[in-house]
């Protein structure tokens, strides 16, 4: 007996001693159908779901909502100015979502920094370029300035809020200017320095800088990308 004839004689004991009779061609129709379905199993494809990259994270969104009713800027020339500015992401306090940094590209237009915090934005307006930051810390500092005026400023970032901590100035009074043209000798220890106002000396200037920052560790951001890259980053949520 083959292997076919065996299996059919086993379905029909097992079957009529349940009380029921089945012919061989039941047992060949039932065969068949079981074969058609495991076939049809088989050839069923398996969906995968392939992930869509083109979405905005929440704080890229947020970013790129806030530029387009950024209040600083006029309606009718924002994205003539927006175009003109240089972007770049960083890290300056401590979570995971970058803050944008806004260099205007102009030393009166200074640079803007957003942070998104507790699912909002808040901007900040730094009077000149140059920004530098601590990594994670929060810690931001800014010395630039033209024609021999420098104002300085200590800012700290945290929890979405930002708070101006020291500010000083360094200058070329007019009687150092007269100096400096009467000998010819350009001498950086004719500056005037003062601390919220209040002149002090070089030492007692730095002195109060570094009790709020560590000026060897700051980093100077170097990525700078346009605005329709930085709009491409914001919407894809990846960081170049």
């Amino acid at each position: 007996m083959n292997k076919r004839l065996l299996f059919i004689a086993i379905i029909g004991v097992m079957i009529t001693g349940c009380g029921k009779t089945v012919s061989v061609e039941d047992v060949d129709q039932g065969t068949e159908t079981i074969e058609e379905a495991a076939t049809v199993e088989d050839t069923v494809p398996e969906v995968i779901e392939e992930p869509n990259e083109d979405h905005a994270t929440d704080w890229g969104q947020a970013y790129l909502d806030h530029l387009q009713n950024f209040e600083e800027m006029d309606d009718s020339s924002r994205e003539a100015f927006l175009n003109d500015c240089k972007y770049t992401l960083i890290y300056v306090d401590d979570d995971d979502t970058p803050e944008l940094l806004i260099d205007t590209c102009s030393g009166a237009g200074g640079e803007f920094m957003f942070t998104y915090y507790d699912c909002e934005v808040t901007d900040y307006h730094f009077r000149r370029y140059g920004t530098t930051y601590i990594p994670r810390t929060g810690m931001i500092y800014t010395d630039t300035g033209h024609m021999d005026y420098y104002p300085v400023y200590v800012t700290k970032l945290e929890n979405g809020v930002f708070t101006l901590l020291m500010e000083g100035l360094y200058y070329m009074s007019d009687d150092a200017m007269k100096t400096i043209q009467e000998t010819g000798y350009y001498d950086e220890s004719l500056f005037t320095y003062e601390v919220e106002g209040v002149e002090v000396s070089k030492e007692a200037f730095d002195s109060e800088i570094a009790k709020y920052i560590d000026k060897d560790q700051l980093v100077l951001p170097d990525d700078n990308y346009s605005y329709s890259e930085m709009k491409e980053m914001l919407k894809s949520g990846n960081m170049h």
